[in-house]
């Protein structure tokens, strides 16, 4: 068997049971706290990513070390990162969340629309008619009443 290696994770779906769909991943994504930053012995790149100890808050898979882990000779003992596959999941679920959200609001405001459209439609029948009737009414009361005399 093919083992994983950098950048690699065996994903084959022979190797794996109980694979269940990702939900409600917005809610753990939008916790993450992407920065730029740069590194102190390359001060004029800027990258982007995350601190580890905040990312292995949420994806600890994705960290290797410990925050302010330090060696026996109280040397520091720098935590890294990984993008993992199980990050990149997440992403792709919480997209996809945000797409059906989208597509179930696109349809609310699609029906919507329609709605306004149907009134806007009433509304200017109504308003016609009305023109129509305030002209048959100042026509009619430009015109002379012959009133019938009694005595006539």
């Amino acid at each position: 068997m093919e083992e994983e290696g950098k950048g690699k994770e065996l994903c084959d779906y022979r190797l794996k049971t109980n694979v269940v769909n990702l939900t409600n991943q917005l809610q753990k994504l939008i916790q993450l706290r992407p920065i730029s930053y740069t590194h102190m012995w390359d001060p004029g790149v800027t990258k982007e990513g995350f601190l580890a100890h905040e990312l292995a808050a949420l994806y600890p898979e994705c960290v290797n070390g410990a925050k302010d882990a330090v060696d026996g000779a109280g040397n520091p003992l720098y935590q890294s990162v990984n993008v993992s596959i199980s990050l990149i999941a997440s992403i792709i679920a919480t997209l996809k969340e945000l797409n059906s959200s989208f597509s179930s609001l696109l349809a609310d405001f699609t029906a919507v629309k329609a709605d306004y459209l149907s009134v806007k439609t009433d509304y200017l029948a109504v308003k016609a008619d009305f023109q129509q009737v305030k002209a048959d009414f100042l026509w009619h009361r430009s015109k002379p009443i012959a009133l019938a005399h009694p005595l006539v």
